[in-house]
């Protein structure tokens, strides 16, 4: 089959979304299917798969009217709601009414985990094929890890701009530790300048597991 995952993401990072899209066409190529991955396929596709960045409420299938679509959702924004209490929060309630659109025009899902699955189904009334296909990196890259760094630190990974990432919190959670010598190390990077935050550059989970060895 030929496959269009469609991202405008930036795959060198080691975010949760950009692993996802990393493992499933390589796992998908091995199988013998086409796959792209961008914004724009140079073919007509036979799946659509979409993911967390993908922001139109419905898709036009008049493009590729063959094509089925899949969609990969990595948690709802009203889990998030619920979970943290934030009824107020106007990003969180756009985010839901998206979703919920996707839910209701895709043709398939995939979630990263059994609490996603439950979320897209409990919330969304979501009865269409969904299949778990779980997120994360080879735990074994991190074996052994032999440093012994005295200086105690935090790794944020992922889009620290992101409103609901909430870098910014752990940043004043930082600064509130008196007396300390924490690092907070954060791959790719943020602008955010402070005397115990180190950038660590764009870095896949080989790439980490290396900088903690």
């Amino acid at each position: 089959m030929k496959i269009w995952q469609y991202t405008a993401l930036d795959l060198n990072g080691i975010g949760g979304v950009e692993t996802q899209i990393r493992s499933l066409a390589s796992e998908l190529t091995k199988l013998g299917h086409e796959v792209h991955i961008g914004l724009k396929c140079p073919f007509s596709p036979d799946i659509l798969h979409t993911h967390g960045d993908f922001f139109k409420f419905a898709w036009d299938k008049r493009e590729h009217p063959r094509a089925k679509w899949v969609h990969v959702f990595h948690g709802t924004s009203f889990g998030r709601l619920m979970a943290c209490k934030e009824f107020v929060s106007l990003s969180g309630w756009k985010g839901t009414l998206r979703e919920l659109g996707l839910a209701a025009t895709s043709d398939a899902a995939i979630a990263v985990s059994e609490n996603a699955a439950r979320e897209v189904q409990n919330y969304f009334a979501y009865r269409k094929p969904l299949k778990i296909i779980a997120n994360g990196v080879d735990s074994q890259q991190f074996v052994p890890i032999t440093q012994i760094n005295t200086k105690p630190h935090l790794i944020f990974l992922g889009r620290s701009t992101e409103r609901v990432k909430n870098f910014n919190r752990m940043v004043g959670a930082c600064e509130g530790i008196k007396n300390s010598q924490l690092e907070l190390w954060v791959a790719p990077g943020t602008d955010i300048e402070k005397p115990f935050i180190k950038n660590l550059g764009a870095l896949n989970a080989q790439g980490l597991s290396e900088k903690l060895k």
